[in-house]
C-alpha cells in the first residue's frame, strides 16, 4: 500500500516535497519524491494543448510536459488552436494572450462555448489586472504570467486539472 503525503510551503512552490512510504509486513519504508516521480496525480492521462505564438516557449513546454507524462499539443495561434479542438478532446489549454490572427480571448471564447469540459490557463508577457479579470470574466481557470517558473506552472495545472 503505498501512501502520497505532499508537503506545500508557501504559497509559490518551489521544491515540492512528496514521502512515499511502503507498507511491507508491518514496517514502513519510505523515500522522497520530486515533482517529475510523482507529485503529479492525472499527469499520465490529461491532454494539453499549448497554444502560443513564440516557437521556442512552445517547444520547450511542449517537451517539459512530455516528460511529466502529460499528453501534448501545440498552435501556432488561435486558428490552429481551434482547428486541433475540433479534431482532439483536450482536459487543458495553455493559452497566451497575445497572438497574430485570433487573441487567446477570442480562442477562450470559442473554447468556453463549444467545449465547457476544457479547462484553460492564460499565459501572457503582459500581466495585468485587467487581462486576469477579463480571462476571469470569460472563464479560464487561472492566469499566469511570463517568464514562468516551471514548478509553478506545473503545480497550477495540477490544481486546475484537480478541480
Amino acid at each position: 500500500m503505498i501512501f502520497y503525503v505532499c508537503l506545500t510551503i508557501i504559497i509559490r512552490v518551489r521544491f515540492p516535497i512528496c514521502w512515499v512510504t511502503e507498507g511491507k509486513k508491518g514496517r514502513e519504508h519510505g523515500k522522497y519524491l520530486s515533482h517529475r516521480q510523482g507529485f503529479s496525480r492525472m499527469s499520465h492521462k490529461a491532454k494539453i494543448l499549448v497554444v502560443d505564438d513564440e516557437d521556442a516557449l512552445r517547444t520547450v513546454l511542449s517537451a517539459e510536459l512530455s516528460s511529466e507524462g502529460y499528453d501534448v499539443g501545440t498552435a501556432a495561434d488561435g486558428v490552429e488552436a481551434v482547428g486541433l479542438l475540433q479534431k482532439n478532446r483536450y482536459h487543458l489549454v495553455l493559452l497566451d494572450i497575445k497572438m497574430p490572427n485570433m487573441n487567446g480571448f477570442e480562442v477562450l471564447k470559442v473554447i468556453k462555448e463549444k467545449y465547457p469540459g476544457t479547462k484553460v490557463i492564460m499565459l501572457t508577457g503582459f500581466a495585468d489586472l485587467k487581462n486576469a479579470i477579463e480571462s476571469k470574466k470569460l472563464g479560464a481557470e487561472d492566469f499566469v504570467s511570463k517568464p514562468y517558473d516551471l514548478v509553478d506552472l506545473l503545480t497550477t495545472i495540477d490544481r486546475v486539472m484537480h478541480e
